[in-house]
């Protein structure tokens, strides 16, 4: 059927589009609800129904428009490259590979971006202790707007922190795939020299990657107990704007203090790790 499509006659095409463009199609989203599922790992999201790619199509008038002429032929291109078969999980892994990234390359970019998601939170973490200390010996003032200040630096944190989660399930599932790839094509060596060569660097980087793994785990782990510790603050300062609330939290800062230089500590860690295995596995390539 997908063969059809692609080579059937104008008159079907002009149809097609015609059909697309004049009425805004509504499809199901069902596919969003996965975790880690989006318009990162999917290439264009999730969500078309039965085949479990969302496409947004626009009406006849944003035919005119860049936007609405990409979408098309993007959309083109995904029924071309046959992949609305393909489950959400999967979907982004092969379209970027049949646009010539392979899954190796792949998995480089998902530890980069998820070292760089790391950073980024270690950075915020700092910033929402920062602003929760400034509260320590408060002595007047407008104690609503330092709540509100605490409260978004608190929200950032945890946005930062989901970031640095769904990073870590993309990188996860890109391994994968290459591993399990690469070990399917051991069997189609003919000479068992090579065949064992692979075999062993298959095995040298998978454990490499193991390593990586675990101390993004480690930290992220990590990440959750600080953010409940900072939630916790944040709700009885929310509830009591007085000076016994700014004693209350002062209190229970260092043990705070003490729980975010371990998280750091080990955040600092996993991104030496990653960095690491960033270079061994470029310097492979070269």
């Amino acid at each position: 059927m997908w063969a059809w499509m692609l080579v059937g006659s104008k008159r079907w095409w002009g149809w097609f589009v015609g059909r697309m463009c004049c009425r805004r199609i509504r499809v199901s989203g069902f596919l969003r609800r996965w975790r880690g599922c989006g318009a990162e790992d999917a290439g264009v999201g999730c969500g078309f129904g039965w085949f479990g790619i969302r496409v947004v199509v626009f009406r006849r008038h944003a035919m005119r428009t860049r936007s609405g002429v990409r979408t098309m032929v993007l959309f083109m291109v995904l029924v071309g490259l046959g992949l609305p078969t393909i489950g959400c999980s999967s979907t982004g892994i092969a379209i970027r590979e049949k646009l010539g990234t392979p899954k190796r390359e792949q998995l480089v970019d998902r530890v980069d971006e998820t070292r760089d998601a790391q950073e980024s939170a270690k950075e915020q973490f700092a910033s929402t202790l920062d602003e929760l200390k400034s509260l320590s010996g408060y002595d007047g003032g407008e104690l609503e707007s330092a709540y509100k200040r605490l409260n978004s630096q608190l929200e950032r944190a945890k946005s930062r922190a989901e970031r640095v989660s769904d990073k870590i399930v993309a990188v996860d599932r890109v391994a994968n795939a290459l591993f399990n790839e690469w070990e399917d094509e051991l069997d189609e060596y003919a000479t068992e020299s090579l065949r064992n060569a692979s075999a062993r660097q298959l095995d040298q980087t998978r454990q490499r990657f193991g390593d990586v793994l675990y101390s993004m785990r480690k930290a992220e782990g990590k990440m959750g107990p600080v953010l409940d510790a900072f939630n916790d603050q944040v709700l009885f300062l929310k509830h009591n704007l007085n000076a016994r609330a700014i004693a209350s939290l002062d209190s229970t800062l260092g043990e705070l203090e003490g729980e975010i230089a371990s998280l750091i500590a080990d955040m600092e860690a996993s991104i030496d790790e990653a960095n690491a295995f960033i270079d061994e596995m470029s310097g492979e390539r070269q």
